[in-house]
Order: C-alpha cells, then sequence, then structure tokens
C-alpha cells in the first residue's frame, strides 16, 4: 500500500486526475458485474431451495406466473406416454425454488424428493390428506381429465398444498409455505417485506459505499493537489509579509512538487539578494565614509598649508619649498586615491579591456623579480623566491594580462611593507601546482590580521586600521583591486594567518589560483 502510494505521489496530475476518474467508472461497474455473476451462477448452478430467498424479492405476479407455469409444465409432461423423471426437473424447480417441498412417486414408489425433505413421509401425509378431502371444500380445487387422475390446488393463507396425479401412474406431491402468495394476490407477507427491506439495505449501502469510495479517491487526489497549493500559498504570503526564511518543502515529484521546488528555490535566490543588496550597502556606506575620511586628511593639511602662506606665516624661501612641497605630496595622495577609486570601479563594471596572453608563470616571475627585487630590497622589502624551474614549461601556462597582472603583485608587496611591524618585511614568493590550477603564494612575516577580519580584507576601502590614522600609508582599495583583476582573469584569491599553517610564526599569506591552460 506504501509503495503504491508513493509510485501514485510520483504520477503527474494529469496522470492522477486520469486514473481517480477511471477508478471511479470502473470499481462501480466491476463491483456491480461481480454481484451479477454471483447471483446468476447462484440462480444456475445453485439449489433451488437454498435460492428461495432471492426469489422472495420478485414481484407477486412473476411469482404466481411462474408457479403457473410449473403447473403447465406438468400437464404437458403427463400428456406424453413415454415421460421419464427427467422431463419433470424443470417444473418440480420452479416449485421448490418458490417454497414448496416436492415428492415424485411413480406407481406408489418415491422417485424424487426435495433435498432435506423425508419424502416417504411426505408423500403418506399428502395421500392422506388426498384421501381425506373427496370432497373440495373453500380454498380446494380438484379437476380430472383423461390425461389427469387428480389435480388438487389449496392454500390456507401462507400454506400451499399443490398435488396432481396422472393416469399412467406418476404422481407429484408438494407443499410449503409460500409467502408471496395469498387468495387474493395483493398482499404480500410480512417475511417477503422484510426480505426485500434487507436487500434494499444491501443495494443502498452499496450505492453509498461507492460514494464514499468516490468520495476517498477524490480526496486522495485533492490533497495530492491542495495541500501543494496551500503551502505554496503560505509562502507567497510570508514572502509579501517580508519574510524570506519560510522553507517550501512539498513532498511531491509531479508538476506541483516541481513548481513548489522552483519557487522556493526563487525565494532562496530572492533571499541572498537581499542579503547581497544590504551588504553593498553597507560596503557603499562604508565607501562614502572612507572617501570622506581619506580625502579630509589630506585636503585639510592642504589647507592648513595654504592658510600659512595666505596668513604669512611663511617667510622664508626655505620654508616656502617646504611647505610647498607638502601640499604637492597630499595632493598626489588624494589624485592616487581618486585615480584608484576609478580603476577599482572599471574593474567592478567590466569597463578595463584586459590584454589576455598565455604566459609561462616561471618566465614572468623570473622577469619581474629581476626588474623589481633589488628596488623592493632598497625600500626593505626581501622577496625569497621558490619557483618551479625544474618543472616542463608546458605546466606553467597560464592566460593573464602581464601589466595588470603586475599591479596585482606590486599592490601585495606594497600592502606588505605598509602594514610591516619595523619598516622591514620579508615576502616568501613560492609558486605551486594543485590539482588544474597554478598557486602563486605571497606570504610575509609580519604581524598578521584577526581572524575576524581576514574575510573582509579584499572589501573595498577595508583596513586593518580601524580608526584610519595614517591615510599615505594605505587607503582600502589596494587588495580590492588585487580581487576584481584576479577574478577578472579567471582565478581566485585567498587570504589567511600564517598561524593557521605554522603556529610557531606570525604573518599574513595571499595565495592566486589562475587554471593551468
Amino acid at each position: 500500500m506504501t509503495r503504491l502510494y508513493e509510485w501514485v505521489s510520483k504520477a503527474s496530475i494529469k496522470h492522477k486526475l486520469m486514473m481517480v476518474n477511471f477508478m471511479m467508472i470502473t470499481v462501480p461497474l466491476v463491483t456491480l458485474t461481480l454481484v451479477t455473476v454471483i447471483l446468476l451462477g447462484i440462480f444456475r448452478f445453485g439449489d433451488p431451495v437454498q435460492n428461495r430467498k432471492w426469489v422472495m424479492l420478485f414481484p407477486s405476479q412473476i411469482n404466481s406466473l411462474m408457479v403457473q407455469m410449473s403447473m403447465s409444465s406438468i400437464y404437458r409432461a403427463f400428456a406424453d406416454d413415454d415421460m421419464g423423471l427427467s422431463d419433470l426437473r424443470i417444473p418440480i424447480s420452479l416449485l421448490e425454488v418458490q417454497g414448496a417441498d416436492v415428492v415424485v412417486a411413480k406407481d406408489g414408489v418415491v422417485q424424487y424428493a426435495t433435498q432435506h425433505t423425508n419424502g416417504p413421509e411426505l408423500y403418506e401425509r399428502l395421500l392422506k390428506l388426498v384421501r381425506a378431502e373427496k370432497n373440495p371444500t373453500d380454498g380446494q380445487v380438484i379437476i380430472t381429465s383423461d390425461i389427469i387422475a387428480l389435480d388438487l390446488l389449496e392454500w390456507d393463507g401462507d400454506q400451499f398444498h399443490y398435488i396432481v396425479e396422472s393416469t399412467h401412474g406418476w404422481g407429484i406431491y408438494s407443499e410449503g409455505d409460500i409467502p408471496f402468495l395469498t387468495k387474493s394476490l395483493t398482499n404480500e407477507s410480512f417475511e417477503k417485506q422484510a426480505m426485500e427491506a434487507v436487500v434494499g439495505a444491501g443495494i443502498l449501502l452499496f450505492l453509498i459505499a461507492i460514494i464514499l469510495q468516490g468520495l476517498y479517491l477524490s480526496q486522495i487526489v485533492s490533497s495530492m493537489i491542495l495541500k501543494p497549493l496551500e503551502s505554496l500559498q503560505e509562502a507567497a504570503q510570508a514572502i509579501k509579509r517580508g519574510d524570506l526564511n519560510q522553507t517550501l518543502q512539498v513532498d511531491s515529484n509531479d508538476e506541483l512538487g516541481e513548481t513548489c521546488a522552483i519557487f522556493d528555490t526563487m525565494r532562496q535566490e530572492l533571499k541572498n539578494n537581499v542579503a547581497h543588496r544590504e551588504q553593498m550597502e553597507q560596503q557603499r556606506r562604508a565607501m562614502i565614509a572612507g572617501i570622506s575620511h581619506d580625502l579630509a586628511t589630506p585636503l585639510t593639511a592642504v589647507k592648513g598649508f595654504a592658510s600659512a602662506f595666505k596668513d604669512g606665516i611663511v617667510k622664508t624661501p626655505e620654508q616656502q619649498e617646504r611647505y610647498a612641497n607638502r601640499i604637492v605630496d597630499r595632493a598626489n595622495v588624494m589624485e592616487s586615491l581618486i585615480k584608484q577609486l576609478s580603476d577599482f570601479s572599471k574593474f567592478e563594471m567590466s569597463q578595463v579591456p584586459l590584454e589576455m596572453q598565455r604566459m609561462d608563470m616561471n618566465a614572468y616571475l623570473h622577469e619581474f623579480l629581476a626588474e623589481r627585487k633589488d628596488l623592493y630590497a632598497e625600500r626593505n622589502v626581501h622577496i625569497r623566491a621558490h619557483l618551479l624551474d625544474d618543472m616542463a614549461p608546458h605546466s606553467s601556462q597560464v592566460d593573464l594580462d602581464p601589466m595588470q597582472f603586475e599591479r596585482v603583485l606590486t599592490n601585495i608587496l606594497e600592502n606588505s611593507l605598509k602594514y610591516s611591524p619595523h619598516g622591514e618585511s620579508t615576502v616568501d614568493m613560492i609558486l605551486s601546482v594543485r590539482g588544474k590550477s597554478l598557486v602563486l603564494t605571497l606570504g610575509d612575516y609580519g604581524n598578521g590580521v584577526s581572524d575576524n577580519e581576514i574575510d573582509k580584507l579584499f572589501d573595498l576601502f577595508y583596513r586593518a586600521d580601524a580608526a584610519r590614522t595614517n591615510v599615505a600609508s594605505g587607503n582600502g582599495l589596494g587588495l580590492a583591486i588585487v580581487k576584481q583583476i584576479v577574478e577578472a582573469m579567471g582565478g581566485t584569491v585567498y587570504a589567511m594567518n600564517r598561524t593557521t599553517l605554522d603556529y610557531t610564526q606570525t604573518g599574513f599569506i595571499i595565495e592566486i589560483a589562475l587554471p593551468i591552460v
């Protein structure tokens, strides 16, 4: 039953409706056919005595006609000089099915008796009745002819006696209770009426069962259809209220189940979009605050230096040159900030065309170190390279924009220098293969950042220096631009503290993964 329910639940709505309509038509027809076949089998192959209760359901006129047919058949059989017991089988059955017990005798010897009936005893009793009633009385009909030696029909209420003897020695003797048969043939007995009531109640129960079966099947299909619709409606109302956390779960594989699954996927995507929008809004606010602060600091300095010129505080040529240089430096800071912000916006909106080239990463890094290693060493950034010189050249082939990737390396190295504890930094540059990606690892030995800040390092305008006291040393755009460039090249960038790999050392690690081609 459970497997059947699971199979039905997986069917489409169209098939479910077809199955229900089919069952609502076929189940009553099959049941009615079985009942009809059973009744026909009972009448055709059953014992006539056992069929009496069923025949009682026939209208009284039909039962009376059956008795008359039985009598007529007996008369025709007696007219045949070669008549045998088999010729009386049908009329005898008609009498038995009407409720009469029958005995057939030939020359005073019992040839046949109704089942479960003491034939000789019934024969003797009815024979005495014939001998005792020489003259007909009320309720008796006696007929004689050349063929019929004696024909007696007697009834008293429901009691029935029918005796017929032929001139050839055959005799049929019957008696019994025939509830349908009364002298007037107008009133039916209580037994017949009770039987009809019972059968009528049975038919009524059968019809009620068919109706209930239809309602049950309809209820099953309705629940399979309406329950997902109710869940879908509740989920839609929840979204209307602004609740995007209500999960829509429907255990159905039909069209409604698929629709509910798609709706829940839409709800999840909408929830993610709302969360992303809120995150972007927070980043926008942080960006505005960062821009305002990072522009206000050098702008305030420029204003102060300019006021010094205006107020005549700066008098000597040396002071004038020094103050002028400071104004230029602060203006350069603001210019750099605006340029980096513009670059970031262009990368975010995919407005920077990348000139992708297939290059050997080993060769590219060797060339970069040859040009920049000594320059960085002068600025106290010491690079220790561990490349893949012993590897086959094709194993380090990647697609990248050389100019923009140089910017990635520069931003990371500059970031390492800015946040070094003593103005000096050692950076390990390691190139390795991980699966189908070429991984470039850049790690220093500084103080690192807290674990709570790791995921925010690539956010726009985020700085580990929450107070943003030194704008010139960093503005929170460097690593955000790194992420934009690497992802635009089809790669990924990841940051971690060195303590994640080695608890004995501190520092900060950035990994860049590019697909090998």
